[in-house]
């Protein structure tokens, strides 16, 4: 070959390449979700995302809040309500659940709600933690069709087990009877004594690879922001009622968001109610 023909062979390799890199560029960014009680199958609450570090950690901003309508504060009867749910997010979906059981499919970007499920629980037993639920499981079926192959999992105050299609919040009508499963069949059961909150793993904060421990609790009506490194405060917002649901964090169309539910805990009295999910996230401007 020429030296004629080996430099248009080398402008053309080039021109691909400056072409694949530019065509690379344009494409969106990857959406990281949550789609684990605790993060990830190992439950470890760690996620790589590294948007939101410790150099811009004080400039997160509420980005949307979405009010459940699910509250109890006891004047209508003998329970409250505690909002400690921690959602899942997949299938370009986010999943909280309510004090009441319900759950909802919102818009990640925006806190939009696409449906609801209410299983319509029993409020009046005597639930020992009160009105409280705090999270789902998901599962992908191989084998179903395209209504329920993406199935979220409740487990109810009142003993049971609910499956619904995660694209739709309609039950899964194999699954169970109607979509659900009685719990109540066990031995010396009690309405109300034997109830279902939650997944097993409770552990409050979240890490991120960025370097910042994100964590709420108790009766502290802030949601903080530390370094993992050194411990210090570099963040904190005010919630309208205090957080004791863990913190998660996902990136939706190259934004990065932490949300947190405020809304008290059930069984003490002292605390303010709410049904708050709240989401934060950096200015559009901020890298």
């Amino acid at each position: 070959m020429n030296r004629q023909a080996l430099y248009a062979a080398a402008c053309a390799s080039l021109l691909a390449m400056l072409c694949a890199s530019a065509h690379a560029a344009r494409q969106p960014t990857a959406d990281v979700g949550w789609p684990y009680y605790g993060g990830d199958a190992q439950g470890t609450r760690y996620t790589a995302l590294t948007q939101i570090t410790p150099a811009n950690v004080s400039q997160l901003q509420r980005a949307w809040t979405f009010h459940t309508g699910d509250l109890a504060t006891g004047t209508a009867g003998p329970l409250k309500s505690g909002f400690e749910t921690m959602p899942l997010v997949l299938a370009g979906r986010l999943f909280p659940t309510t004090p009441f059981n319900r759950i909802i499919a919102l818009y990640p970007g925006t806190g939009r709600p696409l449906w609801s499920y209410d299983p319509h629980i029993n409020r009046h037993q005597p639930y020992g933690d009160g009105l409280t639920n705090r999270g789902l499981a998901a599962w992908q079926d191989p084998r179903a069709p395209a209504h329920c192959a993406l199935r979220l999992f409740e487990a109810t105050l009142d003993a049971r087990l609910v499956a619904v299609d995660a694209k739709t919040g309609r039950p899964c009508a194999d699954f169970g009877t109607h979509g659900e499963v009685d719990l109540t069949g066990i031995a010396a059961y009690r309405p109300g004594w034997y109830h279902m909150t939650s997944p097993p793993i409770v552990v409050d904060g979240v890490v991120t690879a960025s370097g910042l421990i994100f964590v709420a609790g108790t009766m502290d009506r802030r949601f903080h922001a530390l370094s993992s490194a050194t411990g210090e405060e570099l963040w904190h917002a005010d919630l309208p009622a205090s957080a004791h649901a863990t913190p998660i964090t996902y990136e939706y169309q190259g934004t990065q968001c932490v949300v947190i539910a405020a809304g008290a805990a059930a069984h003490i009295d002292e605390e303010r109610r709410g049904d708050a999910l709240i989401a934060f996230a950096l200015p559009k401007s901020v890298d």
